[in-house]
């Protein structure tokens, strides 16, 4: 198997998606992964790598269906985690979707890389100057950090529950990475006015549960 024929194959499969059968679209795509399956281990990593790169950063409009993700894809980007390659976890991240739904693909990654937020910390951490990475932290904690604060003045949100004392603290510590990253940014008057109002409630918010935690 040659990867010329790969891409024959892949684009058949972008026809049949694009003529929204399903059923031609599943059987062509098996046929992808079974073809891709026969490369070896180095030019399969590549195609996904190039795949993964076009779905997430360049918006690529063929879907990424969850038996591409999990025999071709993940691997690829989980062995290019391991190694530190420019994109990798960033990419990982753009296909939370996908991977909250893959508990086996979330058993091979550490506990803190099985969010979007994860990944994206990582990636971060990685290269700092990857400005697609952070961009995209940065919406993810303002969503977070939003979502926290909309039943206001009911009390301030801990996932779907309440917050703790303890949890307003941690969230305390995400609003100061939200601050940094924002900074580096060049700084943006709703975000920046974001991250004080929710330092104020959940400074406010843990005073307010503190007589009420002690016995």
């Amino acid at each position: 198997m040659d990867e010329p024929n790969v891409q024959r194959a892949w684009l058949a499969y972008v026809d049949a998606e694009n003529a929204r059968v399903r059923d031609d679209a599943i059987a062509q795509l098996r046929l992808v992964i079974g073809m891709l399956h026969e490369l070896p281990l180095a030019q399969r990593s590549a195609w996904a790598l190039e795949i993964a790169e076009s779905s997430i950063d360049k918006g690529m409009n063929t879907p990424i269906r969850m038996p591409l993700f999990r025999e071709i894809i993940f691997p690829a980007l989980l062995a290019g985690i391991h190694e530190q390659l420019p994109g990798c976890a960033r990419w990982m991240a753009g296909f939370a979707q996908l991977l909250y739904k893959s508990p086996e693909a979330q058993d091979q990654l550490r506990p803190e890389l099985r969010t979007e937020l994860g990944l994206l910390r990582l990636a971060v951490e990685n290269d700092p100057n990857d400005r697609l990475a952070r961009d995209r932290l940065i919406e993810c904690l303002a969503w977070q950090l939003d979502y926290s604060i909309h039943e206001l003045p009911s009390g301030v949100l801990y996932g779907s529950d309440g917050a703790s004392i303890e949890e307003c603290n941690e969230m305390l510590t995400s609003v100061r990475e939200f601050e940094h990253l924002v900074e580096l940014n060049g700084g943006r008057p709703e975000y920046e006015n974001l991250a004080a109002t929710c330092r104020f409630h959940y400074l406010r918010y843990a005073e307010y549960l503190e007589p009420i935690s002690k016995p």
